[in-house]
This record gives structure tokens, sequence and C-alpha cells, in this order.
């Protein structure tokens, strides 16, 4: 048996466990088709001591869920309750499982795997209704963690997460039609609670078909596993698109997830493209549209920004974002009055929003009081004190004031949390020229410009800086 197609087989049959290879090697299979499946012997051999039947069906029942405790136990094995606590602690017991503290506990792979492919032959159809019986077990588990909770919060949940793949893996286990659907559609909302999750969902597609032999369900984990792997969950969500297998509102979920993460990374063109796909999917959700206005807002785009932020409002009024965002684009395009009623009504949907308030404290500064943008300012930090922008904007106001000690000790933290904020380099540069510090203010000012180079404010102070100083 040294043909290398008969040993990859032979390996992935036994899961490299040296018993295994041995009973297969003594047939010496000359083909890959000539390799028997050594399920049934790997099972004997892992329960050959045990001849009790309760114990041995429960055995091979908790190799279906991939991990299992106690109310799993129950969901999974046919074991009479007077029998459940001694049979469940008998099976904690076995060599073959591991409790790895606190987590759920999980047969030893090379254990699991023949007893699964055992179990699935052994009767398909019982297999699938095994699964389906799991899947119902951990539904009714998640839809009890969601009682009086918010939808938009379930996937931030670590523990609500873990029963709904749970409950996907074993769907698709059973070759539910919908199973596959449904679980793309999850993987979605899964990249929007970041990669270690979208990992976690990708792995448990790639599981489900490996353990149930589904090409397709297997094929799909393989592929976003290894486009997570390569470019992150742009590159995952890039795949579900241009291969299908979404439903209109996912597809346009999955546009908007990939257009936020384009915009965290400054390609508002490509953001913008994404966007306009979701919306044309989904052309009355508000969400979608408000997003569109504010990465147009964020490209200089104020005509389509107040066009889309309007619409946005237009279609949900109660939302305190495209009030918001559009006082911005009023703010930054020179009306005051407007800018200020849009950030008012935000502020009056939501009084803690932050940002709103650091926006609306640009608005007081262009109507000339610096008291109100001051007090919006240490609002908006009160809220967000980690905020390097919120800090920086409060540096520029005292700068402003003429306060320029409590300018510096503002703008020391903007640039604790953000090293290589251009913008506080500069205004403390500011700072400390007016304090005559002028050797420390065109330190400043270099960085500034080296971050930023034809940083036009930054150089005009910095000439002036020289010109006053005669520092070189």
């Amino acid at each position: 048996m040294t043909a290398e197609p008969v040993v990859q087989e032979v390996l992935r049959l036994t899961g490299g466990l040296p018993v295994l290879v041995s009973t297969l090697a003594e047939s010496r299979p000359a083909d890959p088709d000539d390799v028997g499946d050594p399920s049934a012997t790997a099972v004997d051999r892992f329960l050959r001591w045990e001849r009790d039947p309760v114990r041995r069906a429960a055995a091979l029942a908790c190799a279906l869920p991939r991990g299992f405790d106690a109310d799993v136990f129950r969901a999974a094995a046919d074991c009479p309750e007077d029998e459940a606590e001694a049979v469940y602690a008998w099976l904690r017991g076995m060599p073959f499982v591991t409790d790895r503290g606190g987590q759920r506990l999980r047969y030893h792979d090379v254990v699991r795997a023949p007893m699964l492919r055992a179990e699935r032959r052994r009767s398909p159809r019982g297999w699938a209704g095994r699964h389906r019986r799991l899947a119902a077990a951990f539904r009714a588990w998640r839809e009890e963690a969601e009682t009086d909770r918010e939808p938009g919060a379930l996937w931030a949940d670590e523990a609500w997460r873990e029963l709904r793949l749970a409950e996907t893996y074993h769907q698709l286990c059973a070759g539910t039609r919908e199973a596959l659907p449904h679980a793309l559609r999850d993987f979605v909302h899964a990249c929007e609670a970041g990669a270690g999750v979208a990992a976690h969902w990708a792995r448990a597609l790639l599981d489900a078909g490996q353990d149930a032999e589904a090409e397709a369900v297997a094929g799909w984990g393989a592929e976003l596993t290894a486009a997570l792997d390569a470019g992150g969950i742009t590159a995952a969500l890039g795949l579900l698109l241009r291969r299908g297998g979404l439903d209109a509102p996912a597809r346009a979920r999955a546009h908007r997830n990939r257009a936020v993460l384009h915009g965290q990374r400054g390609d508002l063109d490509a953001a913008i493209a994404d966007l306009d796909r979701a919306v044309a999917l989904e052309p009355g959700n508000a969400w979608f549209v408000a997003l569109r206005g504010e990465h147009h807002r964020l490209a200089r785009h104020d005509t389509e920004a107040l066009r889309d932020l309007t619409e946005a409002i237009r279609l949900d009024p109660a939302n305190e974002f495209p009030w918001a965002s559009r006082g911005a684009t009023h703010e930054r395009a020179g009306d005051p009055e407007a800018a200020l009623a849009d950030l008012n009504q935000a502020l009056d949907l939501k009084p803690d929003y932050a940002w709103a308030l650091a926006r609306r404290a640009r608005v007081w500064r262009a109507l000339g009081d610096s008291e109100r943008q001051l007090a919006d300012l240490e609002q908006a930090l009160s809220l967000t004190p980690d905020w390097p922008w919120a800090h920086c904007e409060r540096g520029d106001a005292l700068r402003a004031a003429g306060r320029d000690e409590e300018a510096i000790a503002a703008l020391d933290i903007a640039l604790s949390l953000d090293p290589g904020y251009a913008s506080a380099y500069a205004s403390r540069g500011a700072s400390l020229a007016r304090l005559g510090r002028h050797a420390e203010a065109l330190a400043d000012l270099d960085r500034a410009v080296e971050l930023r180079p034809g940083y036009a404010w930054a150089l005009e102070r910095r000439a002036e800086v020289r010109r006053v100083s005669g520092l070189p």
C-alpha cells in the first residue's frame, strides 16, 4: 500500500489512528475504491468493553452534536430518565471525551468521525431524524434566549450565537432543503459581528458538509474559510455575491456590510457602489438609504448626501442617524440654522448621541457661541471619553478661546489616543507657539506636515513660528 491516492484515502477514513491504519493496510488495497470503511471496526474498538446497550447507544448518539452538556445529552440520547444521570457520568469519564473547563464536552475527532460515519450509513433516515431533533432542541433554547430581547442585539450575544450555530449545524446535517440558504444568510449576519464570528460560521459549514458527506455544504465552508484567510470579510462577502446562494434581502445586506468595510478603509467610491446595489435590492430600506447618504457626505457629495438623507428621514423619521448626518452636511455647506435644526432633532430623538453633540458643537462655533460649543463637546466626551476627534475639537475650541494651557492638555489626550493625528499636532503646535514654546511648537508642526504633506494650515503656522522665533 504505497500509492499516494490509496494512502490519502486510508488516512481520511482512519483519521490517522494507527490501529485502524494497520487494519486497512492488512487488506493491501491497490486502488482508493478498494479501501473499505473501518467505521464499524473503530466503534467496536472504542466501545469493546461496554456491553450495556443503553450506554453504547448513548455514546453513539452523543457523537452527533459537536459538543454536549447534560441538556444536550438528554436531547441526543434515547436514555431512560432514571438512568440518565448515571449514563451521563459514565460517558464523561470515557477516555475519548474531553472537558475543556466551562465549555461543552467534546469527543476526540479521531473517535467521533468514525462514529458519525457508522451512524449515517447504518440508518440514513435515522441520522436525519436525530439531527432534526437536535436542531429543534437548539432552536427552542435559542428562542428562549430571545425573550424580551431586541432582535438587533442578538448577534452581539455570544451565548445566543452558539445556540444559533448549533441549530444551523444540525439542520445542515439533516439535509433540510432550506438549511444551506439559511446558513449562508446567517453568515452575512455573522460578518457584522466580526471576522472571528464569521470564521466560526464558515467552519460549521465545513464540518457539517464533511460530517454529512454533503459536498455542496462542505464546498461553501471551505471556500468561505479560504476567502476569510486571504482577504477577510470583504473577500468572503465578495465570494457570496459572485457565487449567489443568497435571497434578495441577504444580498442587499451583504452589499451593505461590504460597503461599511470599504468605507472603513477609505474607499468611498466602492462603498457607495455597494450601497447603490443594496438600495436597488431594497429601495424602501431607510437604513441603507441613510448609510449611502452618509458615505456621500464623507465623499463631499453634498447634493447626493442631502437627497439620500432627506429620503431616509421620510422613510423613518424616528431614526436619529439621518437627521444628524444631514445636519453635519448643512453645517459644512454653510447653513448653520438648518444644521442646528436637524441636529437638535437628532438629539431630541437620542439625547445621549455623542456624535450629534460633537457636530452641533461645530454649529455653535459657526454661530460664535463658544460656551455652548464647549458644553456640547464636554457632554460628548462624558459619553465617549476615548474619542480622539472630540478631544481635538475641544482643544481647538479652548485654543480659540485663548485657553492655551487647557487646549494643550486636551490635545495631549487626543494624541495619546491617536498618535498619528495630524490635526492635533498642528493645533497643539499653534498653542505652544502662542505660549512662547517655539521649539516644541516647531516639533509638533513638523510632525503634522510629515503626517499630512501639503497641510496648508500647519505650513502657514510653521512659517510664522520660524519668522517670530528665528529658529530654522
